[in-house]
Parts: C-alpha cells; sequence; structure tokens
C-alpha cells in the first residue's frame, strides 16, 4: 500500500514536469494500468489465479491541455485497452479507412454497449467476454463455463450457467466469444493484413 500511495503521489509531480516542457504543451496523456490485482476477493491474492472483476479493472484518464477533451467521468460502460487506439483517433478526428483496431471509440455515446473481451493468459487460460449486463467466462483448460449478471450481482457470487432460463443468453454470450478465436485463426494465418501475390508469386 505504501507503494502505491508513493507511485501515486508522484503523478502530480510527472504532470508537474510534463507542464515544464513547452514541447509537451500539446501533449495527450494517457495514465492507465495492465491489469489490476486481487486483495482477498473470491479468497485470491494473486492476479494468476481467476477472472473476476478484481483482476482486471484498472484506471483510465486521459487529458489533454487546451485540446477537445471536456472533463467528464464514463460510468456505466465497459471499455478495454482495444478500445484506446479508435479514441485516440476519433479524438484526433483521423480519417483513418484501413485499420486493424476492433475497439471502439469511448466518445461515442453509441459505444456504450459492446462486447469487451478479457484473457487471462494463467491458470488454463480464462477466456471472458462482458456484453452489459452479462459477464461470460470460460476456462480453456478444463471446460468450466461462468456467467454473471454483473449489474445484479457485481461481486460475481451466483455462476448463472445451469439455470434454465439462461440458455438463450448462455449461448448469445458463448457465439459472442467465439470471436476472440477466430480472430486468433485470421492472425495465425497471416489474413489481417495479406499480401498481395504478384504474377510470379512474389
Amino acid at each position: 500500500a505504501a507503494d502505491q500511495h508513493m507511485a501515486d503521489s508522484y503523478l502530480k509531480t510527472f504532470f508537474d514536469e510534463i507542464g515544464r516542457r513547452d514541447y509537451l504543451a500539446n501533449s495527450i496523456v494517457i495514465v492507465t494500468g495492465d491489469h489490476s490485482y486481487p486483495t482477498g476477493e473470491h479468497g485470491k491474492t494473486s492476479c494468476v489465479e481467476s477472472f473476476y472483476d478484481e483482476f482486471f479493472r484498472v484506471p483510465f484518464l486521459m487529458t489533454w491541455k487546451g485540446g477537445a477533451i471536456a472533463p467528464s467521468r464514463i460510468e456505466a460502460a465497459v471499455y478495454s485497452h482495444m478500445d484506446v487506439a479508435p479514441t485516440l483517433m476519433d479524438l484526433l478526428d483521423l480519417d483513418v479507412r484501413k485499420h486493424h483496431f476492433e475497439g471502439v471509440s469511448m466518445l461515442d455515446p453509441a459505444s456504450k454497449k459492446h462486447p469487451v473481451y478479457m484473457i487471462q493468459p494463467y491458470s488454463g487460460k480464462y477466456v471472458s467476454v462482458v456484453y452489459d449486463p452479462y459477464k461470460y467466462t470460460r476456462h480453456l483448460s478444463d471446460g468450466a463455463e461462468y456467467l454473471f449478471d454483473v449489474r445484479k450481482d457485481p461481486g460475481e457470487t451466483r455462476n448463472l450457467v445451469r439455470q434454465p432460463d439462461m440458455k438463450a443468453t448462455l449461448l448469445d454470450m458463448r457465439d459472442k466469444l467465439e470471436f476472440v478465436f477466430a480472430n486468433q485463426e485470421l492472425i495465425r494465418t497471416d489474413m489481417i493484413w495479406p499480401v498481395a501475390k504478384g504474377p510470379s508469386g512474389s
């Protein structure tokens, strides 16, 4: 906790130092983390053990002094690191017609409800998709499945996988998760940006 407090206290120093450098006057600054760390929730204290919210939730701060960001707080919506690049493209009004980003802009009100994918690469690989209000997770090693209504059950304590009235939702969430595997296959077969072959095959 002392290390975290010290790191956080130096955010002021970080922004002060940016302010002292004229060449950074028009900078967009993003502060975030790659993953969270459980502190005993669900009986877990290591970030490699499971798939709950406390393993993934991270802060996200974006500032642009003198730029086009009005101070605001995004609430009641789920985003991921996949959404950072599309947000920057939107913010900078970049018309990039060909790109490989799969995320959405956090600045677009229409993007508030979209599938968000999460992967816990340790412990046999947990792969999750959040599509408000549900979160579905599959453990790739043993096939175990978990389905939570994260609005009604934010602590993820009641697995709804075997609830008969949740069958259609479960099937829909399974289908949404298939995107991860389809995308991996595109990467594996080099089909994201296939290189056009000339007449000689080169």
